[in-house]
């Protein structure tokens, strides 16, 4: 049965508070039991959203290293072009100076 989209267990606890039931809600026992069944709701609850994200956080990853890389590609290429600049920039001015 779902609810919101989460599965809900139907209601087995000993503990209910529907109308002719005799457990006492507030006793420890009940209490105990109903603490676990949440913390083990929670758990698969847990379980669940990681196994949903972790493969958002692994191509989140993936990408910043792919952009680091891509950054020092891009850093290199620059230096390349400044390089060739400076080049052009020397024979420019060596052929100004031999033309003179």
């Amino acid at each position: 049965m779902t609810k919101l989209g989460f599965w809900v267990q139907p209601d087995t606890s000993p503990c209910s508070t529907r109308p002719g039931s005799s457990p006492n809600p507030m006793s420890t026992s009940c209490i105990t039991r109903m603490s676990k069944d949440m913390s083990d709701e929670m758990a698969r609850t847990q379980d669940g959203l990681q196994e949903a994200v972790q493969p958002i956080v692994d191509r989140v990853t993936q990408l910043s290293a792919d952009e680091s890389k891509t950054a020092a590609a891009v850093e290199g290429v620059s230096n390349d072009v400044a390089k060739i600049k400076l080049w052009i920039s020397t024979v420019d001015e060596r052929e100004i100076r031999h033309a003179r």
